[in-house]
């Protein structure tokens, strides 16, 4: 499956097809594609051990959020 981010140009928005996608259907410039389209939530992961690290430092760390979000 492919993801891209929806851009606005102009006043339509575009979905860009990487490079290697378009070659792997043997597409060109002027072919007509079908798409299925579907909201993705995109939601970051911590390694392992950034979340054991996180985990260990749970308080230090929220303690520093709150100082951070005040400047």
């Amino acid at each position: 499956m492919v993801t891209q981010q929806l851009r606005k140009v102009g006043n339509s928005y575009v979905i860009t097809i990487p490079k290697a996608e378009v070659e792997r259907l043997g597409a060109k410039e002027g072919d007509f594609i079908a798409s299925d389209h579907t909201l993705l939530e995109m939601k970051p992961v911590l390694s392992a051990e950034m979340q054991a690290y996180a985990d260990r430092n749970r308080e230090a760390l929220t303690e520093l959020m709150h100082y951070l979000k005040d400047k």
